[in-house]
């Protein structure tokens, strides 16, 4: 059974109305009743019906009237009308009212249920149609406002291209209203052709129709609306489809882009202005995006980093591609968020073949409305080459520096020196062979000794010392400086030796090749506080041409590779890198100057060698030495005995303002027999000459003196006696001196720490010259 209904059944008599009721209910109806025309419309009142079963004759007020009464106030219920009489002129008075159907007194059940049945069945039918009807009038609402809303023009016509429907834009676009344009051809309203030919276009909407597919209007397309004011426009035309697919109709959207195509040819010719400038520009352009795409670069980027293309280069992830560290750009992008733009902010990244830049950036971050970061745009500058060079000019003024301090401290070490040197030479020769005492002074000597060649060995650093190479193994080398080392690293360390099985012949000045091993041993010893080991090994190799392109140095050849391995604490990435910089140090404060290992690089590249170092935390080091292999014999030192010092009677003037190392050289010459005239500095010299000029023979001047230096001193003393001998001393290197100009070649010259022996083997020589 459908759905209860309600149903009102009025009769005046009861056994009807009961026997209604009961038989209605018993088909799932809901049912009232009602005795006469008043009670049923007040029941009415009250409630909602579907049906009502009405007899027409009733006392008081008759079933036409309550029928009409019906009508009128609830036209959605139906009625049915039953009468004992079969009155012709009142059913047809009552279906005139629209009643559903009139039946008879006495009625068959079955009679009666079809008709009722068939009656709400169409009640149902028809509240259906009229809920879709409202449905499609709301919808029709819903779209005309919203066709009416739309920004564009919109025309929508039939399947032979008729309008149907125009909206309010369309109407000020082609000049024609709704009323006007609907039902008449869409290309008397629609009249468009093409703004350079002046000739009419394809037909966009015949298009549709024919094609069934979504097409738009070709460029330079001209609305022609009815006053002949051109338009220029841009369009697209749709299909309207049945739900069974079929195109029933067009829908054509346009809109007047006759200002934005102004705006896009100043926009045009004013991006030309400054895509010009963006070709052009010599420092690197670019637009990218927080996510890590570059959106535009000019082709000084492309050129800067590497790419064959632009498109190539646009395709990269930014921090995968182009950042040498991708927290470097976390942290610029940090900047920009926070100040909203970065000037001069130097960047680490690297080109295609992944070689470092070093570039400056100027970048601007771009924001939406609601304040997001959606671009950046700015600029940058290759300063690689320019902070290339600025390193070297660092370290050209670290050299200059270290070769300024160096020969300063050399000065007065050298005079220092000569005074420990000298009187403890003295005293040794003084001493019986086996006085107890001897060995405590040759240890003050080999000190002093070692201390001279350390100050030899800055001089060499600093270029101001003239190196002595000469053909020698390095094998021999490392066996002479063997116990010293053992010195050096103490005994929680072990040495061992790893030599090749064949001399290995170098032209290097040994004292400072052994200068190289000791620092580098001393470097070592620091690296294992616990105790460790230190290996030292030689080798023949080839350096080819292969070699030499993947490591990016040297020249081919045969090479000395001497190896020092620790088995220390070892070294990260950023500290191996500036080892070798001069004044460089990982040490406490105090504990080192950082000039050892420069002057381990210094040395070996004076010898035309290399030098690198191989590391990691906690895997200890190797240095490894390249030195170039020679085809010379070995000069042999010969340690001859040396003559006994020769002395004389001549006067000599000294003129020395260090007065230890005066009273040394007057002691020293005195015990050979001179005779001695003191100067202490360059105006007492040119005056104890005058004093004495007929007597002295031999001037000894000290280069570096208050008042005159001792050259100034020379050369007014050659004006009163042109025939006069110098000898000089100096506790700066010779080369320096001669770089100052303060010598020409020739001249005699003594270098502090001053031996005894050297000494008067010189004053000898220049004297009998």
């Amino acid at each position: 059974m459908t759905s209860q209904h309600r149903i009102l059944v009025v009769d005046d008599e009861e056994k009807i109305r009961k026997s209604l009721s009961g038989l209605l209910q018993d088909y799932d109806y809901e049912v009232v009743t009602a005795s006469n025309g008043l009670e049923c419309l007040q029941i009415m009142s009250t409630q909602p019906f579907d049906l009502v079963i009405l007899d027409v004759v009733m006392p008081g007020m008759s079933g036409i009237e309550v029928l009409r009464w019906i009508k009128e106030k609830y036209k959605d219920t139906e009625v049915i009308i039953i009468t004992g009489y079969a009155d012709k002129e009142k059913a047809i008075a009552t279906f005139r009212l629209s009643v559903y159907d009139f039946i008879e007194k006495p009625f068959e059940s079955k009679e009666i249920l079809n008709t009722i049945s068939n009656c709400l069945n169409q009640l149902e039918l028809k509240r259906e149609v009229a809920e879709k009807t409202k449905e499609l009038a709301i919808e029709k609402e819903h779209l005309l406002v919203t066709l009416r809303s739309i920004g564009d023009g919109v025309i929508v016509t039939d399947t032979e291209g008729k309008i149907i429907l125009i909206n309010k834009v369309a109407e000020g676009l082609t000049g024609w209203t709704q009323e006007e344009a609907v039902g008449k051809p869409h290309y008397e309203v629609f009249q468009i052709i093409n703004e350079k030919t002046r000739k009419v276009p394809e037909d966009p909407i015949a298009r549709v129709i024919r094609t069934g597919l979504i097409v738009g209007l070709a460029n330079h397309t001209v609305l022609v609306s009815r006053d002949g004011t051109e338009k220029i426009i841009a369009d697209s035309g749709s299909p309207i489809r049945d739900k069974d697919g079929n195109v029933i109709g067009v829908v054509l959207v346009f809109s007047d882009i006759t200002e934005r195509r102004k705006a896009e040819e100043e926009l045009r010719k004013s991006e030309e202005k400054y895509r010009t400038l963006f070709e052009e520009s010599k420092d690197v352009v670019f637009i990218s995006m927080p996510e890590g795409k570059l959106l535009d670069i000019n082709p000084a980027g492309v050129k800067l980093f590497g790419y064959s293309s632009k498109d190539e280069l646009l395709s990269v992830d930014i921090v995968r591609d182009l950042y040498s560290n991708p927290q470097d750009r976390e942290k610029y992008q940090q900047a920009l968020k926070q100040h909203g733009f970065v000037k001069d902010y130097e960047l680490i990244l690297k080109n295609k073949d992944g070689k470092r830049l070093i570039v400056l950036s100027t970048t601007t971050a771009v924001r939406d409305e609601k304040g997001n970061i959606v671009s950046y745009r700015g600029m940058m500058r290759d300063v690689t080459e320019q902070r290339r060079l600025e390193s070297q000019l660092l370290h050209a003024q670290k050299m200059e520096a270290v070769g300024t301090l160096t020969g300063g401290i050399a000065h007065e070490f050298n005079n220092m020196l000569t005074t420990i040197m000298g009187y403890g030479k003295l005293l040794h020769e003084e001493m019986i062979e086996d006085d107890p005492l001897k060995h405590n002074v040759e240890m003050i000597i080999a000190s002093s000794e070692r201390a001279a060649n350390l100050i030899q060995s800055l001089l060499a650093f600093s270029r101001e010392q003239i190196i002595k190479p000469m053909p020698v193994s390095i094998n021999e080398i490392i066996k002479r400086v063997e116990k010293l080392l053992l010195r050096i690293i103490g005994e929680d360390i072990e040495l061992k030796t790893m030599l090749a099985d064949r001399d290995l012949i170098i032209n290097v000045d040994s004292g400072q090749i052994e200068q190289v091993l000791i620092n580098i041993a001393t470097n070592a010893r620091d690296a294992m506080p616990d105790g460790g080991r230190l290996i030292i090994s030689t080798e023949l190799v080839e350096l080819d041409e292969k070699y030499l392109k993947t490591y990016n140095y040297g020249k081919p050849g045969d090479y000395a590779l001497i190896s020092v391995t620790d088995t220390g604490t070892g070294m990260d990435g950023n500290v191996r890198e500036r080892i070798f910089e001069p004044f460089f140090t990982t040490k406490e404060i105090g504990k080192g100057t950082g000039l050892g290992l420069s002057m381990v690089y210094g040395i070996i590249k004076q010898h035309n060698g290399y030098v690198n170092a191989y590391s990691e935390l906690g895997k200890g080091t190797t240095f490894k030495i390249y030195l170039p292999v020679v085809e010379l014999e070995v000069k042999e030192v010969e340690t001859a005995i040396p003559a006994a010092p020769v002395g004389g009677t001549e006067t000599i003037l000294l003129a020395e303002d260090d007065k230890e190392v005066r009273n040394l050289i007057k002691d020293i010459l005195q015990r050979f027999g001179y005779k001695v005239i003191e100067a202490v500095d360059g105006e007492d010299t040119i005056k104890k000459f005058v004093d004495d000029k007929d007597k002295i023979q031999l001037l000894i001047l000290d280069v570096i003196m208050p008042k005159k230096s001792g050259k100034e001193a020379y050369d007014e003393i050659k004006h009163i006696r042109p025939d006069v001998k110098a000898l000089f001393t100096s506790g700066y290197a010779s080369e320096t001196i001669y770089k100052k100009g303060l010598f020409e070649e020739g001249i005699h010259l003594v270098s502090k720490p001053l031996s005894p022996k050297e000494l008067l083997k010189k004053v000898r020589e220049v004297l009998d010259k």
